[in-house]
């Protein structure tokens, strides 16, 4: 089972690092679910759409990306101004034809779609626990009985994130899997989900959670540190966080081995470690 995530190296990251270690999960899932229609509520600096903007060019696919907010900033984001929208307007323009950019309150902008339109389905907006749940509900018909809903920050410990208790009420009434690293990714499988192939069927699967929690995790702790080797000061700390990048992408390569090889191998290995 291939991972395009391996060598997926994202050109569009901002200072907003949040959801920087979740590109890689969503790499990997838009290659394999193949969406229509994505769409994002919460945009900011644009880091999360254009990771799946990114993905599904690298896939060759035909996806259409809707990225709602209103740019208007709020006391979790702080303020947003001009430069932040034209910012995301400009990149949208010049490097994905395929994404559209709809400035309006999350609310209003559920009239654009039809019932049961969505594929993916990303919730980033305001955090509490009523603004969230508002979102949740309002959005939920629009997505396909077969789709996905992505939640971030279900692992904040901001003050005011009810996200996190949102979480915990869809997580015991949905099939869901979670990601705890970069303040947490919860995925959320629609009534009528199916998986298709090995990919999807992985990723429900109890016995590789631990593994691809831990892949992921370290592809996004390869980043960080990588870039924190790009914009050293030092010679030292150029050396001392490329040398660390370095030794993490093995063990990224090494985890991939775990997630990629057949149930019962990676159950016999577990076996044969515990003695």
């Amino acid at each position: 089972m291939e991972l395009p995530s391996i060598d997926y190296c994202p050109k569009f990251l901002t200072n907003i690092e949040s959801w920087h270690g979740h590109v890689f999960f969503v790499r990997d899932l838009i290659h394999y679910m193949k969406p229509s229609t994505i769409v994002e509520l919460g945009v900011h600096k644009g880091d999360s759409l254009f990771s799946m903007a990114e993905s599904c060019s690298e896939s060759n696919l035909k996806t259409r990306l809707y990225g709602i907010d209103h740019w208007q900033g709020d006391t979790q984001a702080g303020h947003v101004d001009d430069e932040i929208y034209d910012y995301v307007k400009g990149v949208s323009n010049k490097h994905f034809n395929q994404v559209k950019l709809i400035q309006s309150s999350f609310n209003d902008a559920t009239e654009f779609f039809k019932k049961s339109t969505i594929d993916i389905l990303h919730i980033d907006g305001f955090h509490t626990y009523e603004a969230s749940k508002n979102d949740f509900v309002r959005w939920l018909p629009k997505v396909k009985s077969n789709g996905i809903i992505l939640i971030h920050d279900i692992a904040s410990e901001n003050e005011n994130f009810g996200v996190v208790e949102l979480w915990k009420e869809i997580r015991n009434s949905y099939t869901a899997i979670e990601f705890e690293h970069s303040q947490g990714l919860g995925v959320m499988f629609n009534r009528e989900f199916s998986p298709e192939n090995a990919y999807m069927r992985r990723i429900l699967d109890s016995d590789f959670q631990d593994s691809l929690n831990i892949y992921y995790s370290l592809c996004s702790t390869s980043l960080r540190l990588n870039k924190l080797s790009n914009e050293a000061s030092y010679p030292y700390e150029r050396q001392m966080f490329g040398s660390e990048s370095l030794n993490v992408k093995k063990a990224v390569l090494e985890q991939k081995k775990l997630i990629s090889m057949p149930k019962f191998t990676k159950q016999l290995i577990e076996l044969w470690q515990k003695f």
